[in-house]
């Protein structure tokens, strides 16, 4: 009995640790910068010059857009991030910097909140949010 008991508590700590390990590794890999794909479900737009830049660095995300006559960038929204499990997923949750700024409406809409990962290579990153259901596609 106190074989099993101890056995069951080893495997609970690897789970947990090698979990960590995952959300640490892909907390890792995320840092830097990253173009987002134009995903809208309408083919028929084609949003080359209204593209997004997210820059993760250390729980701090910045996005920039993409001035559409002069093409360059602009600060879109500065928010921070954390990386947890979510559903045996490891998620990205997005919120306001200070508790006390009040972020626009839309923005909350569009970015805010938490969205699971499920892919990340080096050159390529694909997550979709819970809340907001949408899905969101980088590249670098």
């Amino acid at each position: 009995m106190k074989i099993a008991r101890r056995l069951l508590l080893a495997v609970s700590v690897l789970m947990v640790l090698s979990l960590t390990s995952c959300v640490g590794s892909k907390e890792k890999k995320i840092q830097g910068q990253w173009e987002r794909y134009n995903t809208s479900l309408n083919y028929f737009v084609v949003d080359t010059l209204k593209q997004e830049m997210w820059d993760f660095d250390n729980g701090n995300l910045t996005i920039y857009g993409r001035d559409s006559v002069n093409h360059t960038m602009f600060v879109i929204a500065d928010f921070k991030y954390s990386m947890s499990l979510s559903k045996g997923k490891v998620a990205v949750t997005i919120q306001a910097k200070d508790k006390n700024t009040e972020v626009p409406p839309a923005l909350q809409a569009s970015y805010m909140g938490e969205a699971r990962i499920y892919k990340l290579k080096d050159d390529a990153f694909a997550m979709k949010g819970v809340e907001t259901l949408i899905y969101y596609e980088f590249y670098r």
